[in-house]
């Protein structure tokens, strides 16, 4: 894993920030920027409309995931950015799902050589997001891609209006010159393996087909009977069939709209409803931190941490007595092993704001490291290590991670969790649906409480997700679509997902 120490490094060598740092914050998301207030607001109300337009699109009322659950995107200044930030080349924006706040990376100005917008990569995976969110069903890869595709080229008006349907032109050459993948193949294409071109064309068409669906009357119905056999335990052709009749007549149908004229749709400003949008400058402390913070957001081993740290250090030290900049230090000391440095910049950190829930999180995590490495703790001990992660979850019921941490420390000292624990997971879960190892825990949560009806739905789409790769959610289907003891079996054989399983692929 050295490229991800040296992804920090080279992160860390674009330079200390010194224009003003920006948040703008909505209902569902908030963007931090440097240098323009304008781009923040820009962009978070843009999202915050995209979000109402999907809602009246899909026919789904709002909701307000509160302050803890929402999507936050960092805006870096290029395209340049965003791949030395993520160690790769040709990418131009990546989307991170996890409990307690989902995170996105983008760049202000695109590639000159890149044919997909900044914008197109960020409303592909804010659909991922919406669709994780908001839909309990397991979807095939073609249709999980198709969908994000199709709402991807989304385009927005001055009079605030949303439009849907434009052609994803960045997918022409692999849907004119790509390799064949006719709907019996494009039903069984996943993402997974090296072929790129093929996984490209799996993209193109499966754009194509949610297009063509969406708009054509005579087949718009069956895209949903097709999802509910696929839901009800049929594979993804015999589902195919029973919905679309002949797939050859339908692959004979796909390639005629293809060389058509496609249709849009427009949604009104009237007809949505938008959450209003506030910015505030960032404070020196949390501007002075954010370069590493963002580093240490996008996720580090321990020796990409032990990398960062002397950044963080530097950073952090001018404000001891700030909260932000002291969680962000408590946090880069625990991912390099230091639990004793950890827990005292935690401690600052709630010193400065008593209300600072990432402090408690934090103290609650190093505290635990320390007392497992004494050996064996005694019950009181271990109840004080978790008193932190409690005041944690009083601060906000709906921040998922105390309630996943908690869990976590019985799992570290070899307790049983109560019930209540358990129960946790599932209410966790319906707060962060997009975190992977969250759904996960309740999915197994829900076996042990023996209703497997709802543990299939949770982990069904786990099982499908293209971008998962948790071998162990498709295992646990399988058992459960085999019955209660194989489920039961299949639950002692899993364990527990740890976080770097559940990240998937990023």
């Amino acid at each position: 894993m050295r490229w991800l120490a040296g992804l920090v490094a080279a992160w860390l060598a674009i330079g200390v920030a010194h224009a003003d740092w920006y948040e703008a914050s909505g209902r569902n998301v908030r963007v931090l920027t440097e240098g323009k207030a304008e781009a923040a607001r820009k962009l978070a109300d843009q999202l915050e409309r995209f979000d109402a337009a999907l809602r009246v699109l899909r026919g789904i009322e709002g909701n307000d995931p509160g302050p803890a659950n929402r999507l936050t995107v960092y805006l870096l200044d290029d395209t340049g950015d965003v791949e030395r930030l993520i160690g790769r080349k040709q990418v131009a924006g990546f989307y991170i799902p996890r409990a307690g706040g989902s995170v996105a990376f983008v760049p202000r100005s695109p590639a000159t050589n890149q044919q997909i917008k900044p914008q197109q990569v960020l409303l592909h995976e804010y659909t991922h997001h919406f669709m994780f969110r908001n839909f309990s069903a397991a979807f095939p890869a073609w249709f999980v891609e198709g969908f994000a595709e199709f709402h991807a080229t989304a385009t927005f008006g001055d009079d605030g209006s949303v439009d849907f349907g434009a052609p994803a032109q960045y997918r022409a050459y692999s849907l004119f010159n790509g390799p064949p993948l006719p709907i019996d193949k494009l039903f069984e294409q996943t993402s997974a393996g090296n072929d790129e071109a093929r996984i490209a064309a799996m993209y193109a068409r499966g754009w194509l087909l949610t297009h063509y669906l969406t708009f054509n009357e005579a087949r718009r119905t069956q895209l949903g009977a097709y999802l509910k056999a696929l839901n009800a335990g049929q594979d993804n052709e015999a589902a195919g069939r029973v919905a679309f009749g002949d797939l050859k007549k339908l692959d004979r149908e796909l390639g005629a709209y293809m060389r058509g004229r496609f249709t849009g749709l427009r949604i009104g400003a009237d007809k949505l409803k938008v959450a209003p949008v506030t910015v505030r400058t960032l404070d020196a402390g949390e501007a002075a931190v954010m370069d590493v913070h963002i580093a240490s957001t996008r996720g580090v081993n321990r020796k990409a941490a032990l990398a960062l740290l002397p950044a963080v250090r530097r950073a952090a030290a001018p404000y001891p007595a700030h909260g932000f900049a002291q969680a962000v230090l408590a946090e880069a000391e625990y991912d390099a092993g230091n639990f004793a440095e950890s827990a005292a910049a935690a401690g600052r950190s709630i010193a400065a704001d008593p209300k600072n829930r990432d402090g408690y999180l934090y103290l609650g995590m190093a505290q635990a490291a320390l007392l497992r490495a004494q050996g064996k703790p005694n019950e009181a001990a271990i109840k004080a290590v978790r008193a932190p992660l409690s005041r944690a979850n009083r601060l906000d019921p709906d921040d998922p991670r105390p309630m996943l941490r908690i869990y976590d420390s019985f799992e570290m000292f070899g307790q049983a969790p109560p019930k209540a624990v358990k129960d946790a997971l599932i209410y966790a879960h319906g707060l962060a649906p997009e975190d992977r190892r969250a759904r996960m825990l309740a999915t197994m949560a829900y076996i042990e409480r023996g209703d497997f009806k709802a543990a299939r739905m949770t982990v069904a789409p786990l099982a499908f997700d293209p971008h998962a790769r948790m071998p162990r959610a498709a295992e646990l289907l399988a058992a459960l679509d085999a019955g209660p003891e194989p489920a039961r079996a299949a639950l002692t054989r899993s364990g527990t997902p740890g976080e770097k399983e559940a990240e998937g692929d990023r």
